[in-house]
């Protein structure tokens, strides 16, 4: 796995700003981190994601419990938390880092689908569906979310028709997720 790949899909959630720069040219990690500064917050946790691209990721945690302490309701330095130890393979507290920032703000659905990842790649099946299904409540046509879904489920067979469900909804959403799927 890529070391940045965690990171990298941190970047649009985190940073909004830089969502339209990133769509139009190829992702610099230095542009995307130097945003305009609104706080102490806000500084800490851009360059905790700078660190973090440099993988210095105990560095970097330690600049998003700064960033969490100075703003105790700011999701964004426990989503950052949990990119890092996805990159880091620390899958547990990732999934704990992504329940936390959930918490914080419930109607990000990349949060939940970034949590069943991390549930995924960890064995918690349960605990990933769930976090799918969420995300699915959140926006109906987050097709990624139904692909996971998919992907959490399909080995079980008490769930069998619900992954059945949940492939078939991604695919009409989007068929060339079907292709992933089956990789």
């Amino acid at each position: 796995m890529n070391h940045l790949a965690p990171i990298i899909a941190a970047v649009v959630l985190l940073f909004p700003n830089t969502k339209d720069t990133l769509r139009s040219q190829p992702l610099n990690l230095q542009t995307a981190a130097q945003q305009p500064q609104t706080s102490d917050a806000d500084s800490l946790l851009r360059s905790a994601f700078q660190l973090a691209s440099e993988q210095r990721y105990d560095e970097a945690l330690a600049l998003c419990a700064k960033a969490s302490s100075l703003n105790p309701n700011d999701y964004r330095p426990r989503a950052l938390a949990g990119y890092i130890y996805s990159a880091q393979r620390k899958l547990k507290s990732a999934s704990e880092a992504f329940a936390d920032a959930i918490r914080l703000q419930p109607t990000v659905r990349e949060l939940y689908l970034a949590k069943a990842e991390a549930d995924f790649l960890r064995n918690a099946h349960e605990e990933g569906a769930a976090a799918c299904r969420k995300a699915t409540e959140i926006d109906p046509n987050y097709t990624e979310a139904y692909a996971m879904l998919c992907d959490l489920l399909k080995f079980d067979g008490t769930h069998r028709e619900e992954a059945i469900n949940a492939l078939r909804t991604a695919i009409k959403l989007k068929p060339a997720c079907l292709i992933r799927t089956m990789i």
